[in-house]
């Protein structure tokens, strides 16, 4: 049964001590060995880098690790959907459907903390991101409140004992936001793909 208290329409990404947003989404990342001993970075000589090529390295990185976050998250959203699509055809019942919905806002919330904290930075990483990006995470922050409206709408049908067509009536609006969260998800793993690809040409 679907209860307000804890809901996720309350959740709030976390601060650090300095006030930014935490990060829980960054992770020591190990590509075919390419991260050295322990999945930790071995540092460049210094005098063949330089501060700029310290600094490059760095927007680099950054860039990257949202790219690979972002693609794991789309690829659970995308298994989300079709679970979501599939208790719908198979009329699993409002308990499943609203708790797809619920699962499907936690990760587009994580979507939306962890590009936000990215766009956060004083790089010209972070600057061109900020100005890609930014029209895509209004429309997931968008599509976000229309899953959680739809999960209260549901847990209110249930209350209301609602008729058959009020029940396809809302599940019928189900699909079509699932399929604009995973479009403009995979639009924005373009956008920092993209992004990245720029970095390392510069790098």
């Amino acid at each position: 049964m679907y209860s307000p208290v804890n809901s996720p329409r309350d959740s709030r990404v976390p601060r650090s001590s300095s006030g930014s947003k935490a990060e829980p989404w960054r992770r020591s990342l190990s590509r075919s060995g390419q991260n050295g001993v322990n999945g930790k970075l071995q540092p460049a000589p210094l005098g063949s880098m330089g501060a700029f090529g310290i600094r490059a390295q760095e927007q680099n990185n950054e860039i990257e690790d949202l790219k690979i976050f972002l693609e794991d998250q789309t690829a659970f959203l995308v298994q989300m959907i079709q679970s979501l699509v599939s208790s719908i055809r198979s009329d699993d019942g409002v308990g499943a459907i609203i708790a797809e919905l619920a699962s499907i806002a936690a990760v587009v919330e994580k979507v939306i903390a962890a590009t936000e904290s990215s766009m956060d930075g004083t790089s010209d990483a972070a600057a061109q991101l900020r100005q890609e990006a930014e029209g895509i995470v209004r429309k997931l922050e968008a599509c976000r409140e229309r899953v959680l409206d739809a999960g209260e709408r549901g847990a209110e049908l249930a209350r209301e004992q609602a008729t058959e067509p009020e029940w396809k009536v809302w599940t019928q609006g189900l699909p079509p936001v699932a399929f604009e969260i995973a479009r403009e998800t995979k639009e924005l793993v373009r956008v920092v793909d993209s992004l990245d690809e720029e970095e390392e040409d510069y790098a």
